[in-house]
């Protein structure tokens, strides 16, 4: 789920970086593994370990997703 960028060095060329995904919610790095187990179908993480439980991410993921839906 990392997305590619075009980053501008001082050298003045331009090279393509990486960023890591983030959590939609709280806005923390999370992992490119979290990403691919906790994302949902259109890459949004909507849960962390930093702003909900570890053992109910899924559940708050999937909330927080059908509440941004309506």
């Amino acid at each position: 789920m990392c997305i590619e960028v075009l980053l501008w060095v001082p050298t003045g060329r331009v090279r393509v970086g990486r960023i890591m995904p983030r959590c939609d919610h709280c806005d923390a790095h999370v992992s490119d593994r979290f990403a691919r187990v906790f994302a949902d179908e259109h890459g949004q993480v909507m849960a962390c370990p930093n702003c909900s439980a570890n053992a109910g991410i899924a559940e708050v993921s999937r909330e927080r997703t059908h509440e941004t839906r309506l």
